[in-house]
């Protein structure tokens, strides 16, 4: 079966934090332009990503080697897609599975679907915000990207996530305007939930006036922020968020993720 084309799955765990240096060195090293790779998304739970690879069961086999010996990976686990014959077609003894393609974008699909993970989106002035998001994004073992002006669907897919934290800071009672602009033109498709955390000096009620701006967005788009929202100070000098704030991050996106 050496020389029959088929699919591969591989599983591959790394360390943590290091999901955006792996990603570099796929894609610096050209395996995801290389044919024989279709395609690496995130996932969650015991794996961070998954590398769909495509050719004979040879080359399969050495592109895994060479996934294994990139950096930051820890460990890797390789699925087969294969369908069992009825019984009742078998006439001669039964040796092993029949290799079949019932096409990658289907398996892809079906695959995926069973590692239904989170995404941390927040966007920063002075880095406060990052702080937390940072700390939900370890709590979750997620990605973590920042939305910038220059941040859209072309740059970040949120196809395959169906929890998306997003934070912000409150500026005069506003949100960040390049969070704002992302939510209001982004591909938002499919189930997903969405939560919201904010850093702010805490002046009267704008942590509910955000709320209901982003809420409202959502709202537009079909989509709706969960009721319970995250808060902390966001004043670096005074060395806020401290710990015990970010601690109580973790506390707040463990709940909301077992809600999920």
């Amino acid at each position: 079966m050496s020389g029959e084309e088929s699919h591969a799955y591989v599983l591959v765990a790394i360390q943590a934090g290091k999901e955006q240096e792996f990603a570099n060195e796929v894609v610096s090293k050209g395996l995801i332009l290389d044919s024989e790779v279709e395609k690496v998304d995130f996932v969650h739970g015991d794996f961070d990503f998954i590398v769909i690879l495509r050719g004979t069961t040879y080359e399969i086999d050495r592109r895994i080697l060479e996934v294994r010996k990139l950096p930051y990976v820890q460990s890797t686990e390789t699925l087969i897609p294969f369908e069992m014959l009825h019984w009742d077609d078998i006439s001669a003894p039964f040796t092993q599975p029949k290799i079949i393609d019932r096409g990658l974008r289907s398996l892809e699909l079906e695959l995926i679907a069973d590692f239904s993970h989170p995404i941390v989106l927040y966007s920063t002035k002075g880095g406060c915000t990052r702080k937390v998001a940072v700390e939900i994004a370890s709590e979750l073992n997620c990605p973590c990207i920042e939305i910038n002006a220059h941040s859209d669907s072309s740059t970040v897919n949120l196809d395959n996530f169906d929890l998306v934290l997003v934070g912000t800071g409150i500026y005069q009672t506003r949100p960040n305007a390049d969070m704002v602009r992302f939510l209001q033109n982004a591909n938002l498709d499919g189930n997903k939930q969405f939560a919201l955390f904010l850093t702010w000096y805490r002046l009267g009620k704008s942590d509910k006036s955000v709320f209901n701006k982003i809420d409202s967005i959502l709202e537009a788009r079909g989509k709706k922020l969960a009721d319970g929202y995250f808060e902390c100070l966001g004043d670096s000098p005074k060395g806020h968020p401290n710990v015990e704030e970010l601690n109580a991050a973790r506390k707040w996106v463990s709940k909301i993720a077992k809600k999920s």
